[in-house]
């Protein structure tokens, strides 16, 4: 489960969706394990637009070869 941290007051939460509270049978003073751990999200490219890219990067490799010996 992805979770987004929120700043309240001087602490830092992250709160647990309805349904997966309800998944788990978790009430206010239940104790949980948690593991953390920071995710980076990046956009996702579609496989048509990354193919034109290395396209474009293979094309102009051999300028970029030409151009750093100058």
């Amino acid at each position: 489960m992805l979770a987004k941290v929120r700043r309240v007051g001087a602490s830092l939460i992250i709160t647990i969706p309805k349904d997966e509270a309800e998944k788990l049978t978790l009430s206010e003073g239940s104790l949980v394990n948690v593991y953390l751990q920071k995710m980076e999200l990046r956009p996702v490219i579609a496989p048509e637009r990354m193919a034109l890219y290395e396209q474009i990067l293979e094309e102009g490799r051999e300028v970029l070869e030409y151009l750093k010996d100058k």
